[in-house]
Order: C-alpha cells, then sequence, then structure tokens
C-alpha cells in the first residue's frame, strides 16, 4: 500500500513538473512570422520616421525587442497596436501606407503576442510590475492614514 502511495504520488508530482515546463516553454526568439512578414512590413511602412536616422515619438523600431513575450518592450509594443487601431499611424500624409492584408497582419501579430504576453505566463514580468507598483501605492496609502 505504501509503495502504490509513493508511485501515485510520484506521478502526480511528475505530472505537475510537466504542466509546467510546458507553460514556461516560451521561446526567447521571436518566431518566424516576425521576421518573415511583419519586420519588412515596418521597415517598409514605418522606419523613415521611427528609425535610426530620425526617431518621431521617441520610438525606434529598429530597436524594439520583437518577442514581446519575455521581451522588455511590451508596453511600447501596445501603443504601436493602439496608433495602429486608431488609424493615426502611419499618419495619412505619409507618402506610403500599408494596405488592408499588411495591416492587418500587423494588428493580428501584436494582438496575438500581446495576449500571449498577458496571459501565457504564470509570472509575467508586465503584470508582476503593474501588481508591484499596486501594492506599493497601498502601502504609501496606509502610511499616510497611519501617519495622519
Amino acid at each position: 500500500m505504501k509503495d502504490s502511495f509513493n508511485l501515485s504520488r510520484f506521478v502526480k508530482i511528475g505530472f505537475t513538473m510537466l504542466l509546467l515546463a510546458a507553460a514556461c516553454n516560451v521561446s526567447a526568439k521571436p518566431d518566424g512570422a516576425f521576421s518573415d512578414k511583419i519586420q519588412p512590413i515596418f521597415q517598409t511602412y514605418c522606419t523613415g520616421c521611427h528609425g535610426k536616422d530620425k526617431q518621431k515619438g521617441d520610438i525606434r523600431f529598429d530597436k524594439l525587442d520583437p518577442d514581446i513575450v519575455q521581451g522588455k518592450d511590451a508596453e511600447t509594443w501596445q501603443l504601436v497596436l493602439d496608433q495602429l487601431n486608431l488609424g493615426d499611424m502611419p499618419p495619412k500624409k505619409a507618402k506610403k501606407r500599408p494596405n488592408d492584408n499588411e495591416r492587418r497582419a500587423l494588428v493580428n501579430w501584436l494582438t496575438a503576442s500581446l495576449d500571449e504576453a498577458k496571459t501565457g505566463l504564470p509570472f509575467n514580468r508586465f503584470e508582476n510590475r503593474i501588481q508591484a507598483e499596486l501594492y506599493c501605492s497601498e502601502l504609501d496609502r496606509r502610511r499616510r492614514r497611519d501617519q495622519g
């Protein structure tokens, strides 16, 4: 009886570890979709104003980390998505603007990547930072209340 209990426990622990490993198995490199489809669109329509020579709005696409899930630039990519959805970027006066299929490809890639960054990892840095800021704000609020 004791041996079957240990085996059962071992199987449960092993299965749990397997699930955790699968949940955390996110590539540190951007997928092929970015380099094959998305990056050329950004290079064609965006880097003229947001590249090496010019950085309007302090945005530089050639320096943004395309790995939205593990990288450091998820918030900037969210701003890019917002501008695309609003139709503000590229501006209407731009010489070249993406066609509907290109715009849809950008929006779909950004949306999927940002969704994965928000929900795909159990310990997401983006959410952890927001939770830490909220926690610190609450601590400050309680300290002020207790002191005053």
